[in-house]
């Protein structure tokens, strides 16, 4: 025998069936109600005022939703058959009569009349509920009831409401740029122009958050960025891009034990053959070091001819503080802003069409493993 899961308007004898999924749930109804309106281990209640709200924050204005399935209610009419009422009348005779029981306890005729009317030709399943709903008490009860599939085996007990909006969550981020939080606006600054003149089909699919003129964020505007961004539930794919230095991965490590969603990662900034043998600054002199994990930034995919000082030496790294948690030495460039300004003087060239592909490798390196993270 089958079994179906339903999401029910009204009480008995007349409640109204608005929806249905056979030996499964109904997702996106589902993801409308709240852990808090679980009644039992297979129903949640809630009512039509607050699913009314819910399907607002959505996007369901009740405007857009009543042109809508009106126009569909008559496009219904003029395929199928004459009618001389509108969706509006049923629900309003639904309701001016719902405490009137049918026959034997049955549902009574106006009951059976919006529910035998109703289906999937009014629109898409939350926009014809919208449309009941705002047309209804705010206190009318709705319930779901996934009694069937999950008492008949076909569905596993679970946190049906917060799983169903996970769920439509990460079908959406299909749907939506990946974005990338950077430590600093520098960072989003370089990568927007990398895609913009090396992975141009990239466009679109990938957006950097923009410090605008505030200082760089650093470690702190990743991590908190990532813990908002799931706190919020957006809908996005997020990577979190860290510095492959020991101030990104003590960031990294503050993340762990907090459960993200899959569509939120963290990734570091990749290893990169120049930073395996750089010259550095330490209290102990000048040394050619493996930079990787301590000290690279997004500056070192600028490019060699960037990296280079007029001399034509490379720019070093001065060793800084001293992470205890990692049990290892920051670097930094100790002529940061002086590499940043010969990289902006090289987008300026780039967009007056002095281009030199290899000059760009590294970041188009970097933009295809950001988008492969």
């Amino acid at each position: 025998m089958a079994a179906h899961s339903y999401v029910i308007v009204g009480v008995e004898p007349n409640r109204v069936i608005v929806d249905s999924a056979r030996e499964a749930v109904p997702t996106a109804m589902a993801a409308l109600f709240s852990e808090h309106e679980r009644v039992s281990a297979t129903s949640y209640v809630s009512s039509a005022g607050d699913l009314r709200i819910r399907l607002h924050l959505l996007g369901y204005d009740k405007k857009f939703t009543t042109r809508v399935v009106e126009m569909l209610w008559l496009d219904r009419i003029n395929v199928q058959q004459p009618a001389d009422v509108s969706p509006s009348d049923l629900i309003d005779a639904w309701i001016a009569h719902i405490d009137e029981p049918g026959e034997h306890g049955m549902p009574n005729k106006h009951a059976r009349a919006l529910e035998e009317q109703w289906g999937t030709i009014w629109g898409e399943s939350r926009r014809q509920l919208r449309y009941l709903l705002d047309r209804i008490p705010a206190d009318t009860r709705v319930e779901l009831d996934l009694s069937e599939p999950v008492d008949r085996g076909y569905v596993p007990p679970s946190t049906f409401a917060l799983d169903a909006r996970n769920e439509l969550a990460n079908e959406a981020s299909g749907s939506m740029p990946t974005i990338v939080l950077t430590e600093g606006s520098t960072d989003a600054e370089a990568l927007t122009a990398a895609v913009e003149f090396v992975r141009p089909g990239l466009a679109g699919f990938l957006t950097f958050i923009n410090y605008g003129l505030k200082p760089d964020g650093g470690v702190g505007a990743v991590t908190n960025g990532m813990k908002a961004f799931a706190s919020a539930g957006v809908a996005n794919r997020v990577t979190g891009l860290f510095d492959n230095d020991t101030a990104g991965a003590d960031g990294k490590k503050a993340l762990k034990g907090i459960n993200l969603p899959d569509r939120i990662r963290a990734v570091s900034l990749p290893p990169l053959d120049l930073a395996r043998a750089y010259p550095t600054l330490g209290p102990t002199g000048p040394q050619v070091l493996d930079v990787n994990g301590r000290a690279v930034s997004i500056e070192f995919f600028f490019g060699r001819d960037v990296l280079t000082d007029p001399s034509g030496a490379l720019e070093p790294v001065q060793w800084t503080r001293f992470i205890d948690s990692q049990g290892e030495y920051q670097g930094e460039f100790l002529r940061k802003r002086e590499i940043q300004q010969r990289f902006r003087a090289k987008v300026v060239r780039a967009r007056e069409g002095d281009l030199v592909a290899s000059e760009w490798a590294d970041l188009a390196k970097l933009l295809d493993y950001i988008a492969d993270s």
